[in-house]
């Protein structure tokens, strides 16, 4: 899979902002092997966000 790629944050996937774990997204509802795991304000709390 093809992985967007950040302009202002090149180096995202070197930073271990991301873990290699299949779930599905609580924001756009689909299946990703890549779970983000760094920091984020948000009023709900989502178990799983893609990149």
């Amino acid at each position: 899979m093809d992985y967007p790629q950040f302009k202002y944050h090149p180096n995202a996937y070197r930073l271990d902002l991301f873990e290699n774990q299949i779930g599905r997204c609580s924001i756009c509802n689909q299946q990703h092997d890549l779970k983000y795991i760094g920091c984020f304000y948000s009023v709900d709390e989502p178990d799983y966000i893609c990149p």
